[in-house]
């Protein structure tokens, strides 16, 4: 439990650092959907990121 946290902690913080960066260079909000479709590239690339259940995962995003 403690190693999800921790993973749903670094998600968020990488979300928001791309809503940040999205927003100073295109002025313009980054959308649920696209980083849910960054989050199935960032599972392909991290396999830690698959042992926390997807729908969790998306949550944080919501967030």
């Amino acid at each position: 439990m403690k190693n999800w946290l921790t993973l749903c902690r670094l998600c968020y913080n990488a979300a928001l650092a791309d809503r940040k960066n999205h927003y100073l260079r295109n002025k313009a909000s980054l959308t649920r959907t696209k980083q849910q479709t960054t989050l199935k590239l960032d599972k392909d690339k991290h396999p830690q990121l698959k042992e926390v259940h997807s729908q969790v995962l998306q949550e944080v995003l919501l967030r």
